[in-house]
């Protein structure tokens, strides 16, 4: 187990700058995620870390110890492949004991080492099967146990549930976070899907063009993104712009079309009459039957609905909005009952001010 750094790291291919002034510091023992779109960097990263590219710029460091131009077997580092790269070969147990072959280990070494990285993933009765006798989801089972079995300071997971289908992606995420806790290892995990991320990161870097756009827990990126560009990608949300009102040591007071809007003190720091953006997620808005106060209500008509079970999704036009392109809001009602509104239906919303995030209007 051992911290990895980043600093000031950059890549290029030809003229493009896959990794661009990419600084990280990742703790012992954390399961932490790259996140982004595709071509983003995330894998370039994580290929840095693995050894198979060098950077061009910046130092990448395993603790104290430089690695820049260390080769990858000499890294220790266990890397989970998007598509499990097993032997079609060989058996469960063959496919887990090849790196420790490769490592001189005796036999008697390797079959304890073996059985022990199976029994983690839970796959001890299907050690004498074939690859192609197993689902997806052993299949990434497996490609674990390789991993973990050589006892890596760094396991590396580059978009390792990507091919499984939804409901094994759902069950592999709690595997993952299980195996996670019980080794301890310092693992760093690449994928583009934003709930695998927040379900399961301890921290995660939200990456765009090859730079980092912010780092956080999953509660602070979703609920406090950066700008407009992380707000946007983790998950759905709803802007109003506006201006800054004024700030006071607790609350920022936004002046927008749709009226004035509290908020919680931005981190930013703003100066008064700023251009801003209000975020506000969609299950954070919530109707009212009337005005309570002037400040945090707006109102809106009701153009869909949509019925998914757990929640009920509305679209809405916010009244003195007119045709501008935010004018349109979504809202998320969890476990909803008996249908009370409709289409056409004129609605009054609240928006509490800790659930708004005030962003760059620009960025």
């Amino acid at each position: 187990m051992v911290s990895v750094h980043l600093e000031k790291v950059s890549k290029l291919f030809g003229t493009v700058r896959a990794v661009d002034n990419v600084s990280l510091d990742i703790k012992e023992g954390e399961l932490f995620f790259l996140l982004g779109p595709s071509g983003c960097g995330k894998t370039t990263c994580l290929r840095i870390v693995a050894g198979f590219y060098e950077p061009d710029e910046g130092q990448l460091r395993f603790g104290t110890r430089m690695m820049n131009r260390v080769p990858p077997h000499l890294r220790n580092t266990g890397m989970v492949f998007q598509n499990y790269a097993l032997w079609p070969h060989m058996t469960v147990f063959e496919n887990v004991e090849y790196g420790l072959t490769l490592r001189k280990f005796s036999a008697a070494e390797r079959r304890k080492k073996v059985m022990e990285a199976l029994e983690i993933v839970r796959m001890t009765e299907h050690a004498h099967k074939s690859p192609n006798q197993l689902s997806g989801g052993q299949q990434q089972r497996v490609a674990l146990a390789r991993a973990l079995v050589i006892e890596p300071e760094v396991l590396l997971l580059d978009e390792p549930l990507s091919n499984l289908d939804a409901k094994l992606r759902l069950e592999m995420r709690q595997e993952i976070k299980r195996i996670h806790k019980e080794t301890h290892l310092t693992a760093i995990y690449v994928t583009h899907d934003q709930k695998e991320a927040l379900s399961i990161a301890d921290r995660m870097a939200v990456m765009n063009a090859g730079r980092v756009e912010q780092v956080g827990t999953p509660r602070e990126v979703y609920r406090r993104p950066a700008n407009r560009f992380v707000a946007e990608f983790i998950g759905e949300t709803n802007f109003i712009p506006g201006k800054i009102g004024r700030i006071s040591p607790m609350v920022a007071r936004v002046e927008t079309p749709v009226g004035p809007l509290l908020a919680l003190r931005p981190a930013q720091t703003f100066h008064e009459g700023a251009s801003v953006l209000c975020c506000i997620r969609p299950e954070a808005l919530s109707f009212v039957a009337e005005h309570a106060t002037v400040d945090n209500h707006v109102d809106a008509v009701i153009e869909s609905v949509i019925y998914l079970g757990d929640q009920e999704q509305y679209q809405l036009h916010l009244d003195k909005a007119g045709d501008a392109e935010w004018s349109r809001v979504k809202v998320t009602v969890l476990n909803p009952g008996e249908p009370q509104r409709a289409p056409g239906q004129r609605v009054t919303l609240f928006l509490n001010p800790e659930d708004i995030a005030v962003l760059p209007a620009t960025g």
